[in-house]
């Protein structure tokens, strides 16, 4: 009995825990969205240095997971499968915008990575100074996309960078939203071979209906040449008749 009761406590006092960090999460990122006061352009500096061109994107899913987490009185499972999933299409994503710098750099490590940290901090003190991202400042992926974009491009050369950079972001979203890539292949090619087979049974259907308006036709046209067979028949016949009766 005494076991069970220290067991719901641990239990609850860790739902305290988390309400707790939950909430000064949930504050965190509303400062940083809001850049409220010295604090909040910290805050969104680093996700800016972190993250690069969507750092407010970064900032919004904080604080998201803090709502998540504050209500539901548990961190959401950063380890299952659709977590491994939205990482890899994020790593793809950060680094898909960091491709610029790989290309205007012939792919040079030193030089990107360089030139990385030198277009983040005149971000970070954009920021800090004036409370937005100047127009003239291209940070990319920021640090993540410059470190996964420098890997990629040592590795795997500069299109094998893209290749990469593609198949994590596809098969990230195929995990994270359970969309099967196989499946949607052999819908696409059902329905397309439905359509052909509806087509050509169309097609089938309108040569019937033209046959069959063509044989009325025909039977009329075979009765009139039998009627002026007759007809002559008749005609011969009557004049021989004559023949006969003038000669006796």
């Amino acid at each position: 009995m005494a076991k069970r009761k220290r067991k719901r406590e641990r239990k609850e006092n860790n739902e305290v825990v988390v309400e707790l960090y939950s909430l000064l999460l949930m504050i965190s990122a509303i400062l940083g969205i809001g850049k409220l006061g010295p604090v909040g352009r910290i805050i969104a500096s680093f996700s800016l240095f972190l993250t690069g061109s969507i750092y407010m994107v970064f900032l919004l899913l904080l604080f998201i997971i803090a709502i998540y987490s504050f209500f539901k009185r548990e961190w959401p499972d950063f380890f299952s499968t659709k977590a491994f999933g939205f990482y890899l299409f994020v790593i793809g994503l950060l680094t898909f915008m960091h491709w610029e710098f790989v290309s205007l750099n012939n792919n040079n490590s030193s030089i990107i990575f360089k030139e990385t940290i030198d277009q983040l901090v005149k971000g970070l003190n954009s920021v800090m100074a004036t409370g937005v991202l100047g127009d003239t400042i291209s940070i990319g992926g920021g640090l993540i996309g410059g470190v996964f974009a420098i890997l990629f491009a040592k590795l795997f050369s500069y299109l094998g960078m893209q290749i990469v950079t593609i198949t994590f972001m596809v098969v990230g979203f195929s995990l994270f939203t359970g969309f099967s890539i196989v499946d949607f292949i052999r819908d696409r090619v059902v329905d397309i071979k439905d359509t052909i087979d509806k087509e050509d049974e169309d097609e089938e259907g309108q040569d019937a209906h033209a046959d069959q308006g063509q044989f009325p036709i025909d039977q009329e046209h075979d009765h009139q040449q039998h009627h002026h067979g007759d007809a002559l028949d008749e005609h011969i016949h009557d004049t021989a008749g004559e023949q006969i009766v003038q000669r006796v």
